[in-house]
């Protein structure tokens, strides 16, 4: 999910629950919701999951994180063109799996699942900092701006300046779901359900491969990168 979350000249945004003040007026807020998820195995869980995780850009996701950002700003009426102020906005909504009877997980398996989940967490939140780190970036650049006798020119440099920076931006979203997605069939739960789906399929041998998603624990591209098994049971 992120095609860059949104970061234009005009940037529109909207305003969520846990406000975090990032500097001075830059303000960021983070939501959640959850996919159901229900299975006594890690092979169950996986298969569940695989069911009920939401689409994104054409793909399934385990996590997602969707990031809208506003702006006001004022520019100079006398004299030259120049930016006044710039108000930034950030909303960010993270999508995760809920187990419907976690508690009643064998606790080795709720182990594994939490760990799991908590990894989505830290992945999703690693987007969202770039994202603000991004946004107090143009922010800074576009107020350090020069004034100019036209205010076309103004906002036309001002714009080279979000584009530079949603490239930079973007680059660095790639390269956090390039760290962290291949990781993802090594995790004690995805391996303990390949252990499960083997022992009951021996003559399918299972590979893990890699299904393109949404940003989230994705491939980093807006592409939610969720590994699956291949001939799973019941997944079709």
């Amino acid at each position: 999910m992120l095609s860059l979350r949104a970061i234009a000249v005009t940037i529109t945004i909207c305003t969520w629950t846990v406000p975090i003040a990032l500097a001075g007026p830059i303000t960021s807020s983070t939501s959640y919701k959850y996919y159901s998820v229900r299975g006594d195995t890690p092979l169950e869980i996986i298969q569940s999951a695989r069911r009920s995780m939401p689409w994104h850009n054409g793909s399934r996701a385990w996590a997602t994180i969707d990031t809208d950002t506003k702006t006001t700003r004022t520019l100079s009426t006398g004299g030259l063109c120049k930016l006044q102020s710039l108000n930034v906005t950030m909303t960010h909504v993270i999508t995760l799996p809920r187990h419907q009877a976690e508690a009643k997980l064998a606790p080795d398996i709720r182990q594994q699942y939490q760990s799991f989940l908590a990894t989505l967490i830290r992945h999703e939140e690693e987007h969202r900092a770039i994202s603000q780190s991004c946004n107090l970036k143009i922010r800074q650049r576009a107020l350090a701006l020069p004034g100019q006798p036209n205010c076309d020119v103004f906002l036309n440099r001002m714009a080279q300046i979000v584009e530079q920076e949603r490239n930079a931006c973007n680059r660095r979203h790639e390269a956090l779901d390039d760290r962290d997605v291949p990781r993802t069939p090594s995790f004690a739960l995805f391996q303990a359900a390949l252990t499960q789906a083997q022992a009951n399929y021996k003559r399918r041998p299972l590979q893990p491969v890699r299904a393109s998603g949404s940003r989230s624990y994705d491939n980093g591209r807006g592409d939610a990168a969720a590994p699956v098994f291949q001939s799973e049971p019941t997944n079709r």
